[in-house]
């Protein structure tokens, strides 16, 4: 029996209207609903990937997307499609990965945990965490190497440019399983290589990843290079205070006879804790010893040098406490006994830095009084 059949029509049109009316009605709520659908999850996506390596996800498929990935939607409808995007957590993945440092070349990288580097003669390999070889690192002279092929055609398909924060690598993925990174350190006068091992679509992505983290570090060599005379002499371990753990102590010397000298203090970090110059064209090698048995090192060096038999010389104890992060000083000079006998040197009394007159330096203050100097002759006279 049809319900209707029993109706007036001029009811019946009444109804009609009114469900046609309220078909629209829901139906444009719904369209409405659709349009403004909240689309910063996308943006947000958007800024995590870029569009070649978008994957999709959902749909009537229901596509999943990997462990590391989250699907997000345009449209929260069921079956919308979205783009497959790297969870939070991934942001900052690299923070627990290790630290490789070249100070001959004065650059650093971060790669997995894990994983292992291994330094031989002529290269570095990177291997994975089954001892495999991930990428190999080699160095070459740029003043006697031709140009690559993208170096001179940086716009082909093969080449990529990957710009770093402080290095940018010329990528050449060739149309082979390796994949070969260069770039330019040591101010372009060496040529660096970072040669990937077997190019899959998941080892571009960490290779890229991993060339991302390569930064410039200062090195002992360019602590001495500030003076462009300076050459690096020697580094030692020094124990640093505040708990800071080792430091290094850094010599520079002259690169050609004379008497300029510096002794450098670094951290961890390569950064300056404190610098000195001395002269003399003799002198007694830095040491590292903890004068007064505190667990902090001192460091004690000396030099002399002569102005002549008419002049006179000088010999100069020094020590450098980080602890009180001052310098303290012993001067012996030898003089004349007269203008007419310029052979015959006198030695004089010796003068102590005005600050070991404080009671809290007396053992610094002992311990220059009772040092005799022990130099070498390193360069001979004048």
């Amino acid at each position: 029996m049809n319900p209707f059949q029993d109706f007036k029509p001029e009811i019946k049109l009444l109804l009609i209207v009114m469900l046609v009316a309220g078909t629209v009605t829901i139906g444009g709520i719904l369209l409405l609903k659709i349009a403004n659908a909240p689309r910063e999850e996308l943006q947000q996506a958007n800024k995590k990937i870029e569009p070649t390596d978008a994957i999709e996800c959902g749909g009537i498929e229901d596509m999943q997307c990997s462990d590391n990935s989250e699907c997000v939607k345009i449209d929260p409808l069921p079956g919308a499609r979205g783009i497959c995007v790297p969870k939070e957590s991934r942001t900052n993945e690299t923070a627990t990965w290790q630290t490789y440092r070249n100070e001959e070349f004065g650059f650093e990288f971060d790669y997995p945990d894990k994983w292992d580097t291994i330094e031989f003669e002529d290269r570095t390999t990177v291997n994975d965490e089954k001892g495999e070889p991930f990428m190999t690192l080699t160095f070459a002279n740029r003043a006697v190497l031709g140009v690559s092929f993208c170096g001179a055609y940086r716009e082909n398909e093969r080449c990529e440019i990957l710009e770093g924060d402080e290095i940018n690598f010329i990528i050449d993925w060739g149309k082979g399983q390796k994949a070969i990174a260069e770039a330019d350190i040591k101010d372009g006068t060496v040529a660096m290589f970072v040669t990937l091992s077997e190019s899959t679509e998941s080892s571009r992505k960490l290779f890229r990843q991993i060339l991302s983290t390569f930064r410039f570090v200062s090195t002992f060599d360019s602590v001495c290079r500030e003076n462009p005379q300076y050459s690096l002499a020697w580094t030692a371990p020094i124990q640093l205070v505040d708990a800071q753990g080792k430091g290094t102590l850094v010599v520079c010397d002259q690169k050609y006879p004379g008497e300029s000298h510096t002794v450098y203090i670094l951290d961890k970090e390569k950064h300056q804790v404190w610098n000195d110059g001395f002269s003399g064209h003799i002198y007694e090698k830095p040491k590292i010893i903890d004068i007064d048995k505190d667990g902090i090192d001192e460091v004690y060096w000396a030099s002399s040098g002569c102005g002549g038999t008419c002049t006179g010389c000088r010999i100069e104890f020094y020590i450098y406490s980080q602890k009180y992060d001052e310098r303290f000083f012993r001067t012996n000079w030898s003089v004349p006994k007269s203008p007419q006998e310029c052979g015959m040197l006198i030695d004089q009394p010796p003068v102590f830095s005005p600050n070991l007159e404080e009671p809290r330096y007396e053992i610094f203050r002992n311990y220059l009084g009772d040092k005799k100097f022990e130099g070498e002759n390193v360069w001979g006279p004048g």
